[in-house]
């Protein structure tokens, strides 16, 4: 796999993320890829509702965002195709940067559980490798993810690695939610309570765990439409 790109262009409109989606109908009215771009653009910087959650936690409470990246591709260390999350933040505190992974979401789920990710891999698959990789920087028993989202271990998995790259020792992985009825909350809280993090809801940061030398945090925006 090629490396990662490195260097960046700034984005001037929200538009801009369009080359970098999955497929260009992503960026649909009311779907999550663009309600990020806009969001995050408008507010250009950490939007509202987000920082209504990070503010539960005192020392978030003089959060800035220093950088933001949109479809962030992030190694997981196997070679194999990388976590893009859908907006990485760096935020800056008085002596320190913190690593927030913001996954959007609007009424969609949180993908493949685990055994459908899993399911009939081949010989030559790296997919073991991966989710013994994940589940060991995550703290989780593999004998017992089947039931979980394979999304939510990547992408806070994710959340981690980039800290330890930035050399920053906090890392969240932050639901953005556009939904009013919440969608995918069950499987969220499912997984938060595998972490040990049983308290985890919406509108609610929980935490910390240290998860290999990073102290992690999970939290859930909901941010709906007017």
């Amino acid at each position: 796999m090629a490396a990662i790109p490195r260097l960046h262009l700034p984005m001037r409109a929200p538009t801009d993320v369009i080359p970098h989606l999955g497929a260009p109908h992503h960026y649909k009215e009311g779907r999550s890829a663009r309600l990020i771009a806009e969001t995050w653009f408008k507010a250009n910087s950490v939007p509202e509702a987000v920082l209504t959650v990070l503010n539960q936690v005192p020392c978030f409470t003089e959060a800035e965002l220093v950088d933001a990246f949109l479809e962030r591709c992030i190694e997981l260390g196997d070679g194999a195709k990388p976590s893009q999350t859908d907006l990485l933040a760096v935020l800056g505190l008085p002596d320190a940067l913190v690593i927030m992974a913001v996954e959007g979401k609007v009424d969609e789920s949180f993908g493949e559980l685990v055994s459908e990710w899993s399911d009939g891999a081949s010989p030559k698959s790296k997919k073991p490798e991966r989710l013994k990789r994940l589940t060991t920087t995550l703290g989780l028993d593999i004998r017992t993810v089947a039931p979980l989202r394979y999304q939510l271990l990547h992408r806070t998995a994710s959340a981690i690695y980039e800290a330890q790259r930035y050399r920053s020792k906090t890392a969240i992985m932050m639901v953005h939610s556009f939904d009013a009825r919440n969608a995918g909350l069950a499987d969220f809280k499912l997984f938060a309570v595998e972490m040990g993090l049983p308290e985890a809801d919406a509108g609610r940061v929980v935490g910390p765990i240290t998860r290999e030398g990073v102290s992690l945090y999970l939290g859930w925006a909901a941010d709906p439409p007017v």
